[in-house]
Parts: structure tokens; sequence; C-alpha cells
């Protein structure tokens, strides 16, 4: 009787898993570089869209000038390591971009070409950036991500490289010409209403690091200030806001309500008074928010009341420490 080692289906699984290590190999990584803009927008567009699509879910990455937005922002931030896998050809088979300004670092994105999916060059990335992680002379406290929930196949690579599941996210959109204004909490249009939201400024970024620290025990300011600056520099990025009260402190701030941004708020009238000035903060773009709903259920409830939609469920992991939100925190697609 043959031993299990020398059945055929066996056999069969340990030559396609030596290939796929084999191919995996013939790509060398190297830092992404102005040229390959234009092929990794197309790659993201073309990967992010099949995934989508086997899935049966819309895809986040609605168009290739929306990839090429995406690409032209982090290809040229200096808080983001962006690394290509290049075939021996000259092929790109995958992009990531790992944020690593801060305390937590994270993966803004990752995507592998249509033509090499299934050849273990996404987890050959994965385990660059997890490698770096760890080696780092600064120490940061946790690697994390964000991963859509109907994507099974991506689930299961990051658990086996040792991301734990942390949050389960509820990812809200708004239907087409949505009066944002609607979510405002009565009274707020009005002179003597206690909150106000204004555009934030290098003068907040303390206080909403602050916030951030008192949420996540950990600190997000060269993020945040990085958000003030780019919204300065680029009509493509997310132009951050602050809610205030009457004594004018920061009670709540977001640096965007679309994926690349997050916020934090002490209250849930504060939230609200952030969703009623999705115009300003996304500059025209759509809502589109990982809200933590197992969290705060009557607040998800009343959004859902309010129209606002849920067009998915996302998993926020994490290798390292990790501490639960303590304030009302809606993270970025990293973290």
């Amino acid at each position: 009787r043959a031993s299990a080692s020398q059945r055929p289906e066996i056999q069969l699984l340990q030559k396609k898993t030596a290939s796929m290590a084999q191919a995996s190999q013939s790509f060398s990584l190297r830092p992404l570089q102005p040229a390959d803009h234009e092929r990794c927008a197309a790659l993201i567009s073309d990967a992010f869209t099949g995934v989508a699509l086997e899935h049966g879910h819309p895809c986040s990455i609605v168009s290739l000038e929306l990839a090429m937005v995406i690409v032209g922002l982090w290809g040229h931030d200096s808080g983001v390591e962006a690394t290509v896998a290049v075939s021996e050809a000259g092929d790109i088979g995958a992009v990531i971009f790992l944020q690593r300004r801060d305390e937590i670092w994270g993966i803004n994105m990752i995507a592998v070409s249509v033509k090499h999916q299934g050849h273990r060059i996404g987890r050959r990335l994965m385990q660059h950036c997890i490698d770096t992680f760890r080696q780092h002379s600064r120490s940061p406290r946790s690697l994390r991500l964000t991963q859509d929930a109907y994507n099974t196949t991506s689930f299961s690579l990051y658990l086996s490289l040792g991301y734990d599941p942390r949050e389960s996210l509820t990812v809200m959109e708004a239907p087409d010409g949505f009066d944002f204004s609607s979510l405002l909490p009565d009274g707020a249009s009005s002179a003597e209403y206690p909150l106000k939201v204004r555009p934030m400024s290098q003068a907040d970024v303390d206080n909403c690091d602050a916030l951030f620290q008192k949420c996540n025990g950990a600190s997000r300011r060269a993020e945040i200030a990085a958000s003030v600056v780019m919204a300065a520099s680029s009509a493509d990025a997310m132009l951050p806001h602050v809610v205030v009260d009457q004594d004018g402190s920061v009670v709540g701030y977001s640096t965007g309500l679309q994926f690349g941004g997050h916020s934090v708020c002490e209250t849930e009238e504060a939230l609200k008074m952030l969703i009623g000035h999705t115009k300003e903060i996304n500059r025209g773009s759509e809502l589109a928010m990982f809200f933590p709903g197992h969290r705060h259920p009557s607040t998800l409830r009343w959004l859902t009341s309010r129209r606002l939609k849920i067009s998915k469920i996302a998993t926020l992991m994490a290798i390292g420490a990790y501490a639960p939100p303590s304030l009302l925190y809606v993270p970025s697609a990293t973290y």
C-alpha cells in the first residue's frame, strides 16, 4: 500500500506548490518608480474589478482614472513604501503600498495582476512588508490592514501570515444625490448649537492626535499632519475637518470619509456633524465609510434608517499589539 507521500493526489499537490513557489521566485522586488505608475494603475483596476466580479460585489476602484490618482498620491508620499514584483521579462506582477509613518503601520493596498494570480507573489510581497515591520529599529507597535470579508482567499492568506482578525466593519455608502445635511443633529444649523465643524489646520494636529491616542493608545500624528499638507497641495486629496465644542476643544475629526481617511469622535453627535459635511470633507467624492457597527449598533441602525446603505462587510486584521478603540472610531482602509 502506498504511503501518504506516494499517493498521486499528494504528489500532484506537491508539484503544484513547488511550481507556484518557483514562479514567485522568478519575480524580483524593487521600489515603485514613476515610470511604473500607469502600468500599476491598470493592474490595480483590473485586479480589483476581477475579484469584485468573481464574488458578485461592486468594485471599490471604479475607474482607471481613480487608480491613477491612488498610485500618484501614494507613489509620491514619503510616508508610504511602495514595492513592485517584476518578472525577468519586465512584467509587473504585483504592487503593495506600506504606510510606515507612525507607531502603527498599515497595508494601504495590495494588488496582484490577473495574469499572475495564484503564483504566491502576493504572499511574497506581504511577507516582505512583515519582515520590514519586524526588523525596523523604531519597533512599530502593530501592522494592520483591512480586507473584504467576502474574499475568503485573502482572509486565509493573512491569517496564515500571522494576522489576527480584530474588528468587523460595515462599509457604508450613500445613494446618488443624497442630502448629507439631513444627517446633521437637530438644531445644528443654529448659531447657538454647541458643536461646529471647520477645516483642520496644522494648529489642530496635536489635539487631533491626542484624541486618536485617547481612543487607540498610539500616536497617528505624522499621518494626520500629512493629510493637512496633502489637502493644501492636491485637489485630489480629501480636506480634513474638525468638530469643536463651545470652548474650542476638538471633540472629533476626520481626515476623510472615504477609504483613505479615518475619523475619531467623542460622541455620536460629533460623528453626525462630520458626516453631514461629507461633500466638503471629500471634496465632492461620495461617502465610503468603514463603520464599526458591532461596537455601535444603535448608531448603525440610525444610519441605515436615514437611507445610508451597507455595501459590504470588511475585517480589520493586525499583527502585534492591539487595543480596542475606546471612542467612536471609523478606520481607514489601512487601519
